[in-house]
C-alpha cells in the first residue's frame, strides 16, 4: 500500500505541474503518444525522488513485468531540459536522482553512462526510451492507466461476413465491427483490400466481450499509429493498432 500511495502522490504531482510548451531545443519523439507532447516538463519534488529511490518497485514477479515504466516518458520529458543547449543552470543533485530512477527502472547499470558527457548521457536515455517505445512487449506498461489489460483478443480462423457489420474508414484502410454468435469480431483490412487480421474480443479471465459501441471522431492517430476509443458493456475500452493497422493490444475499463 506504501508504494501504491507514493506513486498516486507523485502522478497528482505530476499532473498539477505542467505549464505551457517550451521551445524544444532538445527533441524527444513519441510523447505525443503518452499525451505529453503539449505540455512542458514537469518537477518532480525531491522528497518523491528520495522516496522512490529507496522504494522497492518490483516485489514480485507481476510486479517486475509492470514496473513503474508508466514513469519513464516523464521522467525523460524532464530530463531532456538538462541537455546543455537547453538550459545553463543545471541542478545536478535532481538530474543524477532522475537518472538513477530512470536506471533503477530499467533494471539496468548506470555505469554505463558515467564517462559520458551530459550530452551523450541523455542522448544515450532517449535512444533507449526509443527502443522502449518501439517494444510492443514494453509498450503497454509505459502508459498510466487504471484499466484492466493489456489484453490481445483471440486471433479468429473464423472470419465473419465483416461486410455486414459496422465499417469505419481510416487512413491505413478499413475497421470492422461484426457481431456473430454473441461474439463480438473486429477486423482490419488495409487500402489494398487484403485482409490484416480479426480477433474475438475478450476482457478479463478470457470472458468474450458481447458489445463494443465505436464512433468515428474517437479514432485518434499518434506517431506510434492509432488509439480507438470504444465502450464495450458500458465501460471505455481503448484499442492500440500500428501506422499500418496492425494490432497492439487493448485496455478494457473495469
Amino acid at each position: 500500500m506504501r508504494q501504491h500511495s507514493i506513486l498516486l502522490s507523485l502522478l497528482f504531482l505530476t499532473a498539477t505541474s505542467f505549464g505551457q510548451t517550451k521551445t524544444n531545443c532538445f527533441e524527444i519523439k513519441y510523447l505525443d503518444f503518452f499525451g505529453l507532447e503539449l505540455l512542458d516538463t514537469m518537477k518532480f519534488p525531491a522528497s518523491e525522488l528520495d522516496q522512490l529511490l529507496i522504494t522497492d518497485l518490483a516485489k514480485n514477479k507481476k510486479e517486475k513485468d509492470r514496473k513503474t515504466n508508466f514513469l519513464i516518458p516523464f521522467i525523460v520529458m524532464q530530463l531532456k531540459d538538462y541537455y546543455p543547449t537547453c538550459s545553463t543552470n543545471i541542478d545536478t543533485s535532481t538530474f543524477r536522482k532522475l537518472k538513477q530512477l530512470y536506471f533503477k527502472i530499467r533494471q539496468s547499470d548506470i555505469s554505463i553512462i558515467n564517462d559520458k558527457s551530459i550530452s551523450n548521457q541523455l542522448e544515450f536515455i532517449r535512444q533507449d526510451f526509443y527502443s522502449q517505445v518501439q517494444n510492443d512487449s514494453l509498450l503497454p506498461f509505459m502508459s498510466y492507466t487504471l484499466d484492466d489489460g493489456p489484453f490481445y483478443g483471440q486471433l479468429s480462423k473464423y472470419i465473419p461476413n465483416y461486410k455486414k457489420g459496422i465499417a469505419y474508414t481510416t487512413d491505413f484502410g478499413k475497421f470492422f465491427i461484426t457481431k456473430y454468435s454473441n461474439k463480438v469480431f473486429v477486423t482490419v483490412i488495409n487500402k489494398q483490400g487484403k485482409h490484416l487480421w480479426t480477433r474475438i474480443m475478450t476482457g478479463n479471465l478470457n470472458r468474450q466481450l458481447t458489445e463494443i459501441n465505436l464512433s468515428k471522431e474517437n479514432i485518434k492517430t499518434t506517431s506510434l499509429g492509432y488509439t480507438i476509443v470504444m465502450f464495450s458493456e458500458g465501460e471505455a475500452l481503448k484499442l492500440y493498432l500500428k501506422s499500418n493497422g496492425d494490432f497492439r493490444y487493448y485496455f478494457h475499463s473495469w
